[in-house]
C-alpha cells in the first residue's frame, strides 16, 4: 500500500533468536515501516523486559536507532506479566517532543 500512517504498533512475540518474531526484528522490516509513516509518525514496538532479557531489549534499541533518528525506551507495567515491560518508540521527530508526550501520559522512561 502507499497509505501513510501516523502510528504503527508492532505487537509480536518477544524478540530473540529461535522466536517466531525473529524475522520481524530486523532493519529491513523497520525501514519498510518507516517508509509507510507520515511526517512525524512513530512506530512503537515491545522489546521484552529491560531487566530479565536485557540483551534483547538492548538489541531492539540498537535496531531502532539504525532506522530512526530518535529511539525512546519506555516501560509499562503489564498486569498479566506481573512486571514492567520495555518498549521502544522510533521516530524522526525531535526526542524532546517524544519524551514530553510520554511524561504527560505518565509513562516511565527507561
Amino acid at each position: 500500500t502507499n497509505e501513510l500512517f501516523d502510528i504503527v504498533v508492532v505487537d509480536v512475540t518477544d524478540p530473540g533468536v529461535s522466536k517466531p518474531s525473529q524475522t520481524i526484528y530486523n532493519k529491513a522490516f523497520f525501514k519498510c515501516v518507516k517508509d509507510h509513516l507520515a511526517q512525524n509518525g512513530i512506530v512503537v514496538t515491545q522489546a521484552g523486559s529491560a531487566w530479565f532479557t536485557k540483551q534483547h531489549f538492548s538489541e531492539v534499541g540498537k535496531l531502532i536507532t539504525q532506522v530512526f533518528s530518535t529511539a525512546v525506551p519506555y516501560g509499562e507495567f503489564i498486569h498479566s506479566f506481573g512486571s514492567l515491560w520495555g518498549f521502544y518508540i522510533g521516530t524522526d521527530s525531535r526526542q524532546h517532543d517524544v519524551y514530553r508526550s510520554l511524561k504527560d501520559l505518565g509513562h516511565p522512561l527507561l
